[in-house]
């Protein structure tokens, strides 16, 4: 029976309080910080959060659930998600995994592990110079 036309009427159990916009944008960001959260289905630091591939979330369409969420969020609330990569941001809006890639890099690598590894070889790979092995 949710209506995405109707904003929510918020009221946070065992607190006094009428919502007259600030409890709504309170709920909104905790909503926000819930669903981008490492428990949830995305990774990486606060700012570059990618989502976690896992069967259970793309079966139960969490991922579905997360994008009108967050279209809920910014166009009754006004919260933003600025802590996605700018790559995931970019696929969002152009569908384009070309041109989404474009915007990788190895900070968005949410394994430090795996980062490092990464940040290695792209290092000994511009460092590279095939004259000294030509002999």
């Amino acid at each position: 029976d949710f209506c995405v036309e109707h904003s929510l009427r918020i009221r946070f159990q065992g607190e006094a309080g009428v919502d007259a916009g600030g409890l709504s944008r309170e709920y909104a960001t905790l909503l926000r910080n819930a669903l981008f959260s490492a428990e949830a289905a995305f990774l990486g630091q606060s700012n570059r959060r990618l989502p976690l591939y896992n069967g259970d979330a793309v079966l139960g369409n969490m991922f579905v659930l997360a994008g009108k969420m967050v279209s809920y969020l910014i166009s009754h609330y006004d919260v933003g998600i600025p802590c996605l990569t700018q790559a995931a941001y970019m696929y969002i809006c152009t569908s384009d995994i070309e041109v989404a890639s474009q915007k990788c890099t190895a900070e968005d690598i949410p394994d430090p592990d795996l980062q490092d590894v990464i940040l290695k070889a792209s290092n000994i790979a511009l460092t590279w110079r095939p004259e000294l092995w030509e002999n």
